[in-house]
């Protein structure tokens, strides 16, 4: 090997190197990644501290509690009071029967429509009445006021001749 070509190798190597280290740092983002990476784990893991383990074993500590005693609390307090309940239903049943008996009765009960009927009946012949006596009133009165016009006129006539 001669000196040019050593010279050659040389440079091929230095510019082999640059375009390396060109890339690298335009490509090779592990030193970027790596620090998110490790921000990432520290806000959700060690910030929070197995918050969501405690969470899930208070969860688990609620439903054997349930499990063992509320259950049973449960089945005593429904024996309890389910009669109470039963009775309490059974009463308003009975009580919304009666109204609705009584409002059939009251619907089969035909006395009270009658008397409005006969009411009605009263009262029209008893406006046809004093429409028929208001109208004699007013008949009588322009046959009044007829006479004394008539009247006035003679009188007249009699003063002025």
């Amino acid at each position: 090997m001669s000196a040019v070509d050593q010279a050659r190798d040389q440079k091929f190597s230095i510019i082999t190197r640059d375009v390396g280290n060109i890339w690298k740092r335009l490509f090779d983002h592990t030193h970027f990644l790596n620090g998110e990476i490790s921000y990432i784990l520290n806000e959700f893991e060690l910030k929070r501290e197995d918050t969501e383990v405690t969470t899930l074993f208070s969860i688990v500590e609620s439903i054997t509690d349930l499990r063992d005693t509320g259950v049973n609390k449960l089945s005593k307090a429904l024996d309890d009071n389910l009669d109470e309940l039963n009775q309490k239903l059974t009463h308003s049943l009975s009580l919304s029967q009666k109204v609705l008996d009584l409002e059939t009765k009251y619907k089969e009960d035909t006395t009270i429509e009658d008397c409005k009927k006969e009411r009605k009946v009263v009262w029209e012949l008893f406006m046809d009445d004093i429409t028929e006596k208001y109208s004699e009133i007013n008949s009588t009165f322009d046959q009044k006021e007829a006479e004394l016009r008539n009247h006035y006129i003679s009188l007249a006539k009699q003063i002025n001749y």
